[in-house]
């Protein structure tokens, strides 16, 4: 079974028939909704975060935000591409950035790039 928490994914409009297949589901049954260019999915038992499909997607280059909250091993966090790069953070539940004190610079500098490139998402959306 493995360990299992709650995601929501927003996949770009143009990328969720090549997204879809990778986490087992079908891009007709989360359609963008109309004016918006992000469908949001949802995913009740998502194993392990979907670590290895959100990898899968990484590679491919697919536009997406996923948020997961805590599992057994793992706990909050957040994984976003705008198909050239991504972030990966840990988050509190409301889904934002949080960093450990006393403060790692790799750890902070992923935050910021997590900020920026979920802004850029949203203005270009």
């Amino acid at each position: 079974m493995g360990d299992r928490c709650y995601m929501t994914i927003y996949v770009h409009k143009d990328d969720l028939a090549k997204f879809c297949p990778l986490i087992g589901e079908s891009a007709d049954d989360w359609p963008a909704r109309d004016g918006m260019p992000f469908a949001e999915i949802t995913v009740e038992e998502a194993s392990y975060a979907l670590g290895s499909e959100i990898t899968e997607a990484l590679d491919a280059k697919l536009r997406f935000h996923a948020l997961n909250t805590a599992g057994d091993n793992y706990g909050h966090g957040a994984t976003v591409c705008d198909g050239k790069k991504f972030a990966e953070v840990c988050t509190d539940p409301e889904g934002n950035p949080t960093v450990t004190v006393p403060v790692h610079q790799q750890e902070l500098d992923n935050a910021i790039r997590y900020l920026d490139i979920v802004e850029a998402m949203r203005i270009e959306a």
